[in-house]
């Protein structure tokens, strides 16, 4: 069969190769690798790098789709998956996928399409949970990394291991200077052809500055250490210290030489421990401050506590799970002051 675009494509190439139409009229009837459309389209040897091109290129322009094994088929975006894409230094990666169920698997050469973190859609290949990126649904907004001058394009080195890409700087900021930490504004996603392109939109200082390793670690592993307005203000409407009417219906241990176990410097006490020895062992209190009765369910602070899970520990810094005020007052176990707490009592034998 001829291709009925000879003509145009004889307009660009010396040595004609296939139409994109003519290409697709093959694939469509059955998914092919090159060598067996270089036989079915009588390709010589001068013309099969040029056509290698146009197959890439179909694939990057989402009318073909290749997999592992080099088989190209009509792209179709039926029985996609969607997921979150979880790399690995090694250069490969997984997606976790929104429905649940056990993670896909991607090549190093998918994972040249995205970041950790990304939003994607993808096909899966194969029995092995080999899976192919198809789309990019949402990109990482921003990365942290160290800023190179030195060439002619500036560029970012990313700060997390996990991100093999290097970032193409498109715009500086004033004071921007090599060697520098520095948050960039994803602008393109990566390709199989061209780096990511971005921005920078904030310099936190050199490796040797204080407080830059941390403020970059915040970034990295977006830890979040602000608390919202509504937070804040919420948190300054609770009592200072534990009221009358908070210990209604509750059991007063404060008799009991409880202790903990946080070092010197901690400010915040989550729990504490009291034992004693009986007749068959010993008895065990493990008492935990009582949040829940000044947080709701469902609250801003609720919200903004669970977002962060925990709270973070760095040498000369911590970032609170909740506001100090409660974190390092109110439902903290600080001696000699009345907390509520919830106390398991245990007895164990010897």
């Amino acid at each position: 069969m001829s291709d009925p675009h000879y003509e145009r494509e004889a307009e660009k190439y010396e040595s004609p190769i296939p139409s994109r139409e003519h290409i697709l009229s093959f694939i469509q009837k059955k998914p092919r690798t090159k060598h067996q459309l270089y036989d079915l389209l009588s390709l010589k040897d001068e013309q099969k790098r040029s056509f290698e091109k146009r197959l890439r290129a179909m694939v990057r322009d989402k009318q073909l789709s290749c997999n592992k094994a080099g088989v190209y088929r009509t792209f179709s975006k039926r029985g996609l998956l969607r997921g979150t894409v979880i790399a690995n230094p090694k250069g490969f990666g997984f997606v976790s996928l929104d429905k649940g169920g056990k993670d896909l698997r991607l090549s190093t050469q998918q994972m040249k399409l995205v970041f950790h973190g990304d939003k994607v859609k993808v096909r899966l290949l194969n029995r092995k949970l080999d899976a192919e990126i198809v789309e990019v649904s949402e990109t990482v907004k921003s990365v942290v990394g160290r800023l190179h001058l030195e060439t002619h394009f500036p560029y970012v080195v990313v700060d997390d291991k996990r991100i093999k890409h290097n970032i193409i700087i498109t715009e500086l900021i004033e004071g921007c200077e090599d060697n520098q930490v520095v948050i960039v504004e994803i602008l393109s996603s990566p390709t199989m052809i061209s780096e990511a392109t971005g921005r920078v939109v904030e310099i936190l200082g050199t490796y040797l500055d204080e407080g830059v390793e941390v403020d970059s670690a915040l970034h990295r592993h977006q830890i979040p250490n602000k608390f919202s307005d509504i937070a804040i203000s919420d948190s300054n409407k609770l009592p200072t210290k534990v009221l009358v009417k908070d210990k209604e219906n509750r059991l007063n241990i404060s008799h009991l030489n409880l202790v903990t176990i946080d070092g010197e410097d901690s400010r915040d006490f989550d729990d504490a421990v009291y034992a004693e020895p009986t007749n068959k062992g010993w008895k065990l209190l493990v008492a935990i401050a009582d949040v829940s009765h000044y947080i709701s369910e469902g609250s801003k602070l609720d919200e903004e506590a669970f977002e962060r899970g925990n709270s973070v520990y760095f040498p000369h810094m911590v970032v609170p799970m909740l506001p100090e005020l409660i974190s390092n007052g109110l439902c903290s176990l600080n001696p000699n002051v009345e907390r509520l707490c919830v106390t398991c009592e245990m007895n164990i034998d010897t």
